[in-house]
């Protein structure tokens, strides 16, 4: 099996393929004028890797310094255990609201 690292990290991904296109995304969206959403995605061969608790986490400082002013949050269905670890490992708590989607709870950045 191929071990290639992704750019930046000392982890080797194991793949059965060579990665040759991103393994991941994490994306931001404004939501009115006091919050600011964090989303991720990771393929399934980087799981366990840290690879998204690491870019969590950095996307999460970068907005803190970017929008002071602004909550940090993110969204999750309760049955996604790992996600929902990953997002308490980073600072994010739940604060018992449901998120916007459908059958997902909302969780807070605390600072």
């Amino acid at each position: 099996m191929p071990v290639s690292c992704a750019p930046g990290f000392a982890n080797p991904i194991r793949a059965a393929t060579p990665l040759t296109q991103g393994v991941g995304t994490v994306g931001t969206h404004l939501s009115g004028t006091e919050e600011i959403e964090v989303g991720y995605w990771f393929a399934t061969v980087v799981h366990g890797q840290g690879l998204a608790s690491e870019a969590v986490a950095g996307i999460t400082s970068v907005l803190l310094v970017a929008y002071p002013d602004r909550r940090i949050v993110a969204e999750c269905r309760p049955q996604n255990e790992a996600s929902w670890r990953l997002l308490e490992r980073v600072g994010f708590r739940v604060d018992g609201e449901d998120g916007a989607r459908s059958g997902r709870k909302r969780l807070i950045f605390r600072r």
